[in-house]
């Protein structure tokens, strides 16, 4: 007998994430919401910068990702005024 059901074939992680209601997320799920690496993700969790829990596999959960996203966010923006800055000096610069 063959088995043909598909309803339990994989499919892409960015389908089955639902971030507003899942509590958990695994490893490879918190790669595919950080748009890194699982290695990456694992980085954190050795370094003890995003805390897991294990059930079966590692798992985080939701309200410890807030954090690192935010950091995230910041770093970008301080990132993007650094740039303009950069920018703005250099126009000065040329002026005089």
């Amino acid at each position: 007998m063959k088995y043909n059901d598909t309803s339990c074939a994989p499919q892409p992680i960015h389908k089955i994430i639902n971030i507003e209601s899942s509590m958990l997320f695994t490893v490879a799920e918190v790669a595919e919401i950080l748009k890194t690496n699982v290695d990456y993700v694992h980085k954190l969790r050795k370094a003890k910068l995003l805390p897991f829990i294990k059930l079966g596999s590692y798992k985080v959960r939701k309200e410890a990702l807030q954090p690192i996203l935010t950091r995230a966010l910041i770093t970008d923006i301080i990132k993007l005024i650094i740039a303009v800055l950069e920018i703005l000096v250099v126009d000065a610069t040329k002026m005089y």
